[in-house]
């Protein structure tokens, strides 16, 4: 059986962090991709993904997601740890249950209605 791990090994590190503050698509998706490739390269350290966005392409979210969390060369996965900084909704709230340890700011809103 799988330990879960506690939220103190998964701190939230916004120095190593990208920032979903718009509708996801295929442009945020050229926009992140250099970001998260240079994260991952030089740590493999968790990457904090704030979100505030009202959603978008599931499509695009999964190619983010797996940009975050595939394996490297060296066959080592990504961990992310997401946090609603205000709005998570469709795509966003499913980029958010993605996380390895998911956080939502008091004031957050999320609106999920995937399967």
């Amino acid at each position: 059986m799988q330990e879960m791990k506690s939220a103190h090994l998964f701190p939230i590190n916004w120095d190593r962090s990208i920032m979903i503050n718009e509708i996801i698509d295929n442009d945020l998706v050229h926009k992140l991709t250099p970001i998260i490739l240079s994260l991952r390269q030089k740590s493999n350290d968790p990457i904090t993904v704030g979100i505030d966005s009202l959603g978008g392409s599931l499509d695009s979210m999964n190619t983010i997601l797996g940009l975050l969390t595939g394996p490297t060369q060296d066959f080592k996965s990504g961990e992310i740890i997401t946090v609603v900084t205000n709005r998570a909704y469709s795509a966003a709230a499913t980029l958010l249950a993605n996380g390895n340890y998911a956080f939502a700011l008091k004031h957050a809103k999320i609106l999920y209605h995937d399967v």
